[in-house]
């Protein structure tokens, strides 16, 4: 039984160590396998390896590579370095010789330079991906020229390359380069400095960055004062010599500030441009082009286009020629204008006619569609349309108050208040040319655009008060009174509202009832009693608001202006009982014409 313990023992020992020695040999197989296996060799006849060993193998390659990039980089540099060009003056100098680091001062340099990195394990994908290469390629020119730096430093060098080159040339040569200098680095704009703008003094800055610099500017900053260019208006107290701790390297700096984009030439047709891409791009990324303002202000030619774009835009809202669109698009506050029966199209909110004016498309219909319906409005209707201009100048588009030091206020009128009272001063001479008198223009401004007198004959644009620009109207003085717009009304009720208001007379709310004297003048009045009307006063009644009194002659008047409906109003004097359809009424009417009879025959 002993011997027979021990040989079970034996067999199970040595198959627990069969199974380690298996177990091993694949442990060594796959560890041989992640170290990388030769799989042959490449073009160059270096061998390819797999696994660490061909990823060591990759970053070696990526580090040549680059390697190989900076070599042809400093190559490309010293060929362009030996020629001159537009922003390079190139100078012969004595070049000291460097001494190589050893390993040990590089590799310190590797790590200070590749510290913020992660090691090898960041660094390899990065050279291999050819974007993160120019990074690392950076960080190596960087770290080699502020060691180099230092070196310098460190080796106690008392005299600057550069400032040895200048001063083995004659003040003659250094003066060419000075001026060379200056001239190249001078800021170059196409724009027309000599009618619309002239840069000061001030709005220079020239800075001159060298190594030594308190050196360079006690040797060389007088003659380098001297070779200011003369017309361009910088003067020596604008030019600054600044450290830059680079040797053998002098770089001027330039800057004009305060160019209004107005005078350069190629902006110079930039709405043009603007319109055309509009059409094909977007060119703003917020949805409400009308939110900005352009960044030109306009000619004098182009905003006599707009002033006179708006101008028709106000007299087309006014006349109801144009009407405020009650979608809710973006951007909002859209007005729209009826191109033939049933064809109705957006034509923009008021920000983007004031910005561009109206659209080319329908400018001309829109035009034309305005002066037809000045023409065709009669003398009491200009006035009140003059009124509503006013009305536009003064209490839609208010100006705005500004303090003054004193503390005392003063308006700032914007340019649609302007526009309205340019657009007033146009209805005032067509009124004038109507036949209208002065008189009943001032009256008109008086009476028509009084709050409760307005509504009678106008109709408001409702949320119009958004049109305007926040900056350029003033706030109403509450809530209940929003600067709104309105529209003058064509139907006879508004004219006779109208006629009613400029001749004195008040449509009353309640229709006198047949019998009804008309009413008396108000109380305290001192002026003697009307005398006694031979002639008799006709009420009329339009839609249920009774107008009135008139003559008989006024009554003819508005009916020969076709200002009355005779079948659509009701005619009302002392001595009929009742109210009578004026078309019934045969004292009014022009008599009927009657056909003779025919001759008698002989």
């Amino acid at each position: 039984m002993d011997q027979l313990s021990t040989e079970i023992a034996n067999g199970l020992k040595f198959h627990l160590r069969a199974k380690a020695a298996h177990e091993a040999a694949q442990l060594m197989r796959d560890l041989s396998r992640w170290l990388g296996q030769k799989s042959g060799v490449d073009s160059a006849g270096q061998p390819v390896w797999s696994g660490l060993v061909g990823e060591f193998q990759a970053g070696r390659e990526a580090v040549l590579e680059m390697l190989d990039s900076l070599e042809r980089n400093v190559s490309i540099l010293r060929k362009d370095l030996r020629s001159e060009h537009a922003t390079l003056i190139p100078l012969q100098a004595t070049e000291r010789p460097f001494a190589m680091p050893t390993a040990a001062t590089l590799r310190e340099w590797a790590d200070e330079a590749f510290k913020d990195i992660g090691g090898s394990f960041a660094l390899f994908p990065m050279l291999a991906d050819a974007d993160e290469r120019p990074a690392l390629l950076r960080k190596v020119v960087r770290m080699a020229e502020r060691q180099i730096t230092l070196a310098g430093s460190e080796d106690g060098e008392d005299t600057d390359p550069l400032i040895e080159a200048l001063e083995q040339r004659s003040p003659t040569e250094r003066q060419r380069l000075f001026s060379e200098l200056l001239q190249r680095a001078m800021p170059w704009i196409d724009a027309n400095l000599s009618r619309d703008f002239t840069p000061n003094a001030d709005q220079f800055k020239c800075f001159v960055g060298v190594a030594r610099a308190d050196e360079f500017s006690r040797k060389f900053k007088t003659e380098l004062e001297t070779c200011l260019p003369a017309s361009i208006g910088i003067t020596a107290a604008q030019i600054g010599i600044v450290e830059t701790g680079i040797p053998g390297r002098a770089v001027c700096y330039t800057e004009l500030s305060g160019i209004p984009l107005t005078v350069l030439r190629g902006l110079e047709a930039w709405r043009t441009s603007y319109r055309k891409e509009s059409e094909r791009i977007p060119t703003h990324t917020h949805i409400d082009i009308t939110r900005f303002s352009h960044p030109l202000a306009p000619s004098t030619e182009e905003l006599n286009r707009l002033a006179d774009d708006f101008r028709h835009y106000l007299l087309a809202i006014m006349l109801g020629i144009l009407e405020r669109s009650k979608q809710r698009v973006v951007p909002a506050g859209q007005y729209q204008f009826a191109v033939a029966r049933g064809d109705v199209r957006r034509i923009g909110n008021e920000r983007a006619i004031r910005l561009n004016g109206l659209p080319a498309n329908y400018r001309d219909q829109i035009v034309d569609r305005v002066n037809q319906a000045l023409d065709e409005l009669d003398a009491n209707q200009c006035c009140a349309l003059a009124a509503l201009a006013d009305y536009y100048a003064s209490a839609v588009y208010t100006a705005q108050l500004i303090e003054l030091d004193t503390g005392a206020q003063d308006v700032r009128i914007g340019f649609a208040s302007a526009i309205a009272a340019e657009v007033r001063r146009q209805l005032d001479d067509l009124a004038v040319r109507k036949g209208a008198t002065q008189d009943e223009l001032e009256r008109s401004k008086r009476r028509l655009t009084e709050e409760e007198a307005l509504r009678q004959w106008a109709e408001p644009v409702a949320e119009s008060d958004a049109d305007a620009y926040e900056w350029e109207v003033r706030a109403p003085l509450d809530g209940n009174h929003p600067r709104l717009k309105f529209v003058m009304r064509q139907d006879a009720q508004a004219r006779a509202g109208i006629t009613a208001l400029l001749g004195g007379g008040q449509a009353s709310a309640t229709p006198p009832t047949p019998g009804m004297a008309p009413p008396p003048p108000p109380g305290g009045s001192s002026l003697p009693p009307p005398p006694v009307q031979t002639e008799p006063q006709y009420h009329l009644a339009i839609s249920g608001q009774t107008y009135g009194p008139y003559p008989v002659s006024q009554v003819l008047k508005m009916l020969q202006d076709r200002q009355l409906d005779p079948q659509a109003t009701q005619i009302w004097r002392q001595g009929f009982a009742a109210w009578i359809p004026l078309a019934q009424c045969n004292e009014l009417l022009p008599p009927a014409t009657t056909t003779p009879p025919p001759p008698p025959l002989n």
